[in-house]
């Protein structure tokens, strides 16, 4: 009988074209999981089925010997959670919070304009397949990104990851009250990005590994500023609910052109070169900037306050226990609490957006996979599909749209978050 901890050890024997057995013997998971995947173990027994038909096995004898075995790796394989949503607190403290003690090594680096030290995390994996740098949204940290980092590592990654300036472990940016965010210029975010790429990720990557990018939401945004202005040194990208238009319809709808149409006029002849404007968006737009003209930048926008612990969920996932997990870490490190957004953030995100959709045509060639949640009430998706038809025939892109998921899809329901995450996965397999 095999002792806990103990597991069949397949990968370990030479693979013999006239062999037709399997010797099966039990050894340490550790000193496995480091000399082989369980992708070889798979390749392995469906080799021996195939071979059986020229042994003097019969591929009956085999599939009912084997098939089970077959059947459980697959099913190992195809699972991409690292834990399942029933009984998730106590999954989570039992696997993924050992691994990030053990795997993750927390740093700090200098900000683009060097204002700032921003806080920033990796995990090396011994053996990759690939890098991994994550992109968050707004409002985000690095720190409710474990459950993710588990599985990514799982699938053979190594990932780098860093919260923005303004948000997380990173400095935040209004002294009065660090948890309105703020940016002063979006520009800022994609700066940093550059500085990570070029002093921390490129430094390390060796060519050999596949490097990839994964975003979230704002993440998304800031990916495509900077693909749109630099030589793309990923090989593929990957974007969960990228901002390409935040929904303006939580926002108080003001008529100011009646009042103020030369102000108007100036202002959005500066934007309109980029993109035509609906109604509530040059309504904002005007506010937000004449908010920022009179000093109120740094204050709070419209129906913005402080973080609500009490807030629904339902916006953002339809997993309460992923969702419970979020608020959890945001609790425990005060430092990281972000509430709503500043005037000048309205403004700036105003004024990127419709910039990323008309130059989505000097997007750097590179393979793009652009994951959607069809319930999404964060940001408005047609701009995803407008986004799509203005790249160049140099990006190979792709869409997916999952019916019911919310916005956090990588922090979903099991079977959409499974999903997602075999997709990214296939997607960045097909490109290294």
């Amino acid at each position: 009988m095999r002792k806990r901890g103990d597991t069949i050890d397949i990968l370990r024997k030479n693979v013999n074209p006239q062999a037709n057995f399997i010797t099966v013997r039990t050894g340490d998971a550790h000193e496995i999981e480091k000399s082989a995947t369980k992708e070889a173990f798979l390749k392995q027994l469906l080799l021996y089925y195939c071979l059986s038909s020229q042994s003097h096995l019969s591929s009956t004898v085999l599939m009912k010997r084997y098939l089970p075995l077959v059947l459980f790796y697959f099913c190992a394989l195809t699972a991409s959670y690292a834990i399942p949503e029933q009984n998730y607190s106590s999954n989570y403290n039992e696997h993924v919070a050992p691994f990030l003690a053990e795997h993750e090594v927390q740093f700090s680096f200098p900000s683009a304009d060097g204002k700032y030290q921003l806080s920033a995390v990796c995990l090396i994996h011994p053996n990759p397949k690939g890098v991994i740098v994550i992109l968050q949204g707004r409002c985000e940290s690095w720190l409710i990104y474990g459950e993710v980092f588990y599985d990514l590592y799982q699938k053979g990654y190594s990932i780098f990851a860093y919260d923005h300036r303004g948000q997380g472990l990173s400095p935040h940016l209004v002294a009065k009250n660090p948890q309105i965010g703020h940016i002063e210029q979006f520009d800022d975010y994609v700066n940093d990005l550059e500085t990570f790429l070029t002093t921390i990720v490129l430094p390390t990557h060796r060519q050999k590994e596949g490097l990839f990018l994964l975003t979230h939401s704002m993440g998304g945004a800031i990916a495509t500023a900077y693909l749109e202005h630099h030589t793309s040194p990923f090989e593929a990208v990957a974007m969960t609910s990228p901002m390409f238009k935040i929904d303006t319809g939580s926002y108080l709808a003001y008529n100011l052109e009646e009042t103020l149409n030369a102000t108007a006029d100036d202002i959005l002849s500066a934007h309109h070169d980029y993109y035509t404007y609906s109604d509530a968006e040059e309504n904002l737009l005007l506010l937000s900037y004449l908010a920022c003209s009179l000093g109120y930048g740094e204050e709070y926008a419209p129906g913005e306050t402080d973080y609500n612990f009490s807030k629904k969920k339902d916006i953002y996932t339809s997993s309460e226990p992923r969702w419970s997990m979020m608020t959890s870490f945001v609790k425990s490190e005060p430092k990281a609490i972000l509430g709503g957004i500043s005037w000048r953030w309205l403004e700036e995100s105003l004024r990127i957006t419709p910039q990323l959709l008309a130059q989505a045509d000097r997007v750097s060639k590179t393979r793009l996979l652009l994951l959607q949640a069809g319930s999404d009430q964060i940001i408005v998706n047609s701009a995803h599909d407008e986004f799509l038809k203005r790249l160049s025939p140099r990006v190979l892109a792709s869409k997916i749209t999952l019916p019911q998921a919310q916005h956090e899809l990588l922090m979903e329901q099991d079977d959409i978050r499974e999903r997602v995450l075999n997709e990214i996965d296939n997607w960045f397999d097909s490109a290294h």
